[in-house]
């Protein structure tokens, strides 16, 4: 289902030299993707991801430490997109400021974009609904993770969108479902949802902008918000997609 990763760098924000590893493997894990939700979602109650996954809090801690939180390994996920750039989830464990980052680059790791950072000092949100599904949808890269439903719980720590379709909670339980959660996935994905529905997103000459103030998707935003032209093309690159 993972397809290997290939030895290939990040090539900005000081990624050449940072010990990335290929976190495919990782994905399989019981407690990958409840831990994985925990510390990027910053949740304020936790129970719904414990009793969705069946794993307890120390559970997920102990993992965490152990396989998530390496300074000398830090899991990186590629996901490649119809156009032929990626997205990549790196968990950056430097030990003096950790937090999880997605960027968007060109093929084989050039001129990366960060496009948001959970954990941390956070930058939300990345990512609008429409344009995740567009990003999920794509699995013909030859390499990364090319399973929908893995992309899409990579990537939902990025979205934030108030303007969410009926049909969002059901397409993410689906996807919790597919990775390892019981019957309570729809209520789990209904409260994962809930979390992510603020600041609104608006097209302006084509380009997808949004309104929070820590977005880098919102040019008044941050100091370090995405400049006009990698604005214009993050926004053409995700808008090429099936639904």
């Amino acid at each position: 289902m993972y397809a290997i990763i290939p030895d290939v760098r990040l090539m900005g924000f000081g990624y050449e030299e940072d010990p990335l590893i290929d976190g495919g493997s990782l994905l399989g894990d019981r407690l990958f993707w409840p831990t994985y939700l925990l510390s990027t979602m910053l949740l304020p109650d936790d129970s719904l991801v414990r009793e969705a996954f069946v794993v307890g809090a120390k559970e997920c801690d102990e993992y965490f430490l152990a396989r998530l939180d390496d300074s000398e390994a830090w899991p990186a996920f590629r996901l490649g997109l119809r156009d032929g750039h990626e997205i990549w989830v790196v968990l950056c464990n430097d030990p003096d400021d950790s937090f999880t980052d997605f960027l968007m680059c060109r093929a084989g790791g050039e001129r990366p974009l960060r496009l948001a950072v959970a954990g941390g000092n956070e930058f939300l949100p990345g990512l609008s609904w429409t344009e995740l599904l567009h990003a999920v949808s794509f699995t013909g890269a030859p390499y990364g993770v090319t399973d929908q439903d893995a992309r899409l719980l990579l990537l939902l720590p990025a979205l934030g969108d108030p303007d969410l379709p009926a049909e969002a909670a059901t397409r993410v339980a689906q996807a919790l479902a597919a990775c390892g959660a019981n019957d309570r996935a729809r209520d789990l994905a209904a409260y994962l949802l809930e979390r992510r529905a603020w600041s609104r997103w608006r097209s302006v000459d084509g380009v997808m902008l949004n309104d929070g103030r820590h977005s880098l998707r919102n040019p008044h935003g941050p100091v370090n918000a995405l400049a006009d032209a990698d604005l214009r093309e993050v926004s053409s690159t995700l808008a090429l997609g099936d639904l």
